[in-house]
Order: C-alpha cells, then structure tokens, then sequence
C-alpha cells in the first residue's frame, strides 16, 4: 500500500468522471432540445452507448472515492512517506 499512488489515481478519476457526466448532461441536454423542436420524446437512457457513458462516468466517481478514502488511509499510517513522494 506504500507505493500505491493514490492521489494520481485520485485526479485520473476526478477527470474520467467530470468529463463522462458533461457528455453524458450535454448530450442529454442537445437531444432534448432537437426533440423539443420536433415534438418527440427523449430519454437519456435511450441508446447503449448512453447507458455506457453513465455506466463509465459511475464506475469514475466510484473510483475517485475509493482512491480518496485510500489516499487519506495511507497519509495517517505512513506521513513521513507521504509528506516525502506527494
């Protein structure tokens, strides 16, 4: 557990997540809008891909918590090698 970097997986995470649930909102958002002009009814859920860019963008939040939670674990059981690589 020492020589795990916690705190890159942290930040790789914090990047996949933001991004995935910005495309995921974005895309929502530009589809509701062609469906609003044309009368139809959208879901965000409505194509596989969707479902897997939520399922991604889940999978990265989950991920940016589990490192979070590790990386502080590791800066109270081992400050000196923390505070000396970070």
């Amino acid at each position: 557990m020492k020589k795990i970097p916690f705190g890159i997986f942290f930040g790789v995470s914090a990047i996949i997540a933001f991004y995935a649930f910005a495309a995921f909102f974005g895309i929502y958002y530009v589809f509701a809008s062609v469906a609003n002009q044309t009368g139809d009814v959208v879901s965000p859920f409505a194509s596989w891909w969707q479902i897997l860019l939520f399922i991604v963008a889940v999978i990265a939040l989950i991920g940016l918590v589990v490192s979070l939670v590790f990386y502080f674990v590791k800066k109270k059981r081992y400050p000196k090698e923390v505070s000396n690589h970070e």
